[in-house]
């Protein structure tokens, strides 16, 4: 079992190269106007995962905070409202989906669903949620800053 615990981004400098402009020369997808990164708190209970979508995510410019459970991710979303959030759908202590829900009711951020579910009814669920992005895993980085691009896009971040 994983422990519910929480791990911020660390703060030294990532050296994968730098961080792609919007397509029309703007910002990052993950930065503000004034250079500063959009806040993202990952959900997800794999950590090889987790890290992976984290070295993602600081690529696009961004700052992430990894949940490994449904109880971790609460703790982070209260003291940190993200500015978007990549959601697992099935976590140890619970679903993706209704925290989807209760985070929409809240604080309504962004979400990209990334996961390796592909069942009719999970996605229907999806669906009555609202309209959001979803990535299947394996994660594929393009796709990511795509779906990632299209939800800060749709809410203005």
């Amino acid at each position: 079992m994983i422990p519910a615990m929480v791990s911020a981004a660390s703060s030294a400098p990532r050296t994968a190269g730098p961080v792609p402009a919007g397509r029309d020369g703007s910002s990052p997808p993950l930065r503000r106007a004034d250079g500063s990164p959009l806040s993202v708190l990952i959900v997800e209970d794999e950590p090889f995962v987790a890290l992976d979508l984290q070295a993602m995510v600081e690529d696009l410019g961004g700052g992430a905070e990894i949940a490994h459970t449904v109880a971790a991710a609460r703790r982070a979303a209260d003291a940190n409202r993200p500015a978007l959030v990549l959601m697992d759908i099935r976590l140890p202590d619970g679903d993706g989906v209704d925290l989807a829900g209760e985070f929409q009711n809240r604080f309504a951020p962004p979400i990209v669903f990334v996961t390796a579910s592909t069942d009719a009814g999970t996605l229907a669920r999806i669906d009555r949620l609202g309209r959001f992005e979803i990535v299947h895993k394996p994660v594929n980085a393009a796709r990511l800053a795509r779906a990632v691009a299209a939800a800060v896009g749709e809410r203005g971040g």
